[in-house]
């Protein structure tokens, strides 16, 4: 185009210059030519001067942030949720113009639920795309790539996660939003106790050693609560066949079945359940059992029968999550792992909010670990700092009636 534009211009020129020497022959005054036609060729030089409007300042650079998340693999609906809402927060902060004049660029990569490739994919992230901070989805693929986070002193901040080892010890690069799967189980099994009277438990769980403190948790409140634990039961991620399990919660009748695994093995565990008629008090569980992946994949539940725990927001149906929904409305249902994503994503964009013009993650962790908040959302409760670096200890217990989650502890 370039090109294009200097052969016009010449062209232009000439003509000019052509019909200027006509008129200068056709008045028989050579003199005369000379003068008129000095003006003109001096008066070229303003076109020039165009110059100045391309000192503009350059744009700042991006802002990046990693995002590792499991988008195939054992647990894609939920990953894909995560991902997707926390990439339509900032496509919605940059289409208003960004953050303190910068753009925020997410790259995500996805790990298909295995481990090698999740730790494969942050150390591109680090070294390769020099990302500024991290945010992962998957608890047993973060577990295995927090010793590479730590080591890098890269922040990770608000990761879909919620096993133990995230912040316990506490670790000076990593911030978690989401109340750990070990208070979560607390909560849960004390608010059925209470509610619906104490009685004997077996724990299903996945058999990963991130969950090692989650299972024991519950059972101590399953006996704190004047309840028996009468077993537990380990299983695979991705557990295709669960009849043999279902055997033996026939053959011990619980008064409650814990489970502890990904919502799509809660869903085919409960299916597997109402198949072969087995149907105890109730079913309690962590976040993934009150994500809509569970309602997808377990058929019909019964009004009243399941119970989870949702940490760190309102459950996703609730009109109070509307302003995440909308962002991306092509969705038929979000689920809770989709309103996770916004509420990392928003916790992320306020925190560079704050860092104003001196972006460094330095000045990110100090922020996250004395000053930030509180901090609120429609669909939150209230997020700020705090010496464990759990950001917020918001939990709710859901319930499932007519297919779809509702409040248990309402009023």
């Amino acid at each position: 185009m370039r090109k294009v534009r200097s052969r016009r211009s010449w062209t232009r020129i000439f003509a000019v210059g052509l019909v200027l020497m006509l008129v200068a022959v056709a008045c028989g005054d050579d003199d005369a030519a000379t003068t008129t036609t000095a003006a003109p060729a001096t008066t070229a030089a303003p076109a020039t001067t165009a110059a100045p409007a391309t000192t503009a300042a350059p744009a700042l650079p991006p802002i990046k942030i990693g995002l590792n998340a499991s988008l195939t693999g054992a647990f894609p609906v939920a990953g894909q949720q995560f991902a997707g809402y926390y990439e339509a927060t900032f496509d919605r902060i940059n289409a208003a113009g960004g953050i303190n004049g910068r753009m925020v660029e997410v790259i995500v990569l996805d790990d298909g639920s295995e481990g090698d490739v999740a730790l494969a994919n942050v150390q591109q992230l680090v070294r390769d795309d020099e990302v500024f901070a991290l945010v992962t989805f998957g608890t047993p693929t973060t577990a295995g790539i927090l010793p590479f986070v730590e080591a890098e002193g890269i922040p990770l901040v608000g990761p879909g996660a919620a096993f133990s080892g995230l912040i316990e010890p506490v670790k000076p690069n990593i911030f978690a939003l989401y109340p750990l799967f070990d208070t979560q189980m607390r909560a849960v099994t004390d608010w059925a106790f209470e509610e619906l009277g104490p009685g004997s438990a077996v724990i299903v769980r996945a058999e990963i050693p991130s969950l090692d403190s989650t299972a024991q948790a519950a059972e101590d409140a399953v006996i704190a609560g004047g309840g028996e634990a009468l077993l537990t039961i380990n299983a695979a991620i991705g557990e295709p066949d669960w009849g043999a399990t279902v055997i033996q919660l026939q053959d011990l009748q619980p008064d409650y079945v814990i489970m502890i695994t990904t919502g799509p093995d809660m869903a085919r565990l409960f299916q597997e359940m109402t198949t072969q008629g087995f149907q105890p008090k109730a079913v309690l569980g962590p976040s993934p059992i009150a994500d809509q992946a569970f309602i997808d994949g377990a058929g019909e539940i019964p009004d009243g029968m399941v119970f989870g725990a949702v940490s760190g927001t309102v459950i996703a149906t609730a009109a109070k999550a509307d302003p995440c929904r909308e962002l991306k409305p092509e969705i038929e249902v979000m689920g809770l792992y989709g309103l996770d994503g916004c509420t990392s994503a928003e916790v992320m964009a306020e925190a560079l909010r704050l860092l104003g013009d001196e972006v460094t993650r330095e000045g990110l962790l100090d922020l996250l670990a004395n000053s930030f908040g509180p901090f609120e959302l429609p669909y939150t409760g209230e997020i700020r700092s705090a010496d464990n670096h759990l950001l917020t200890d918001f939990i709710g217990i859901a319930t499932i009636t007519g297919g779809e989650l509702v409040e248990a502890n309402a009023g």
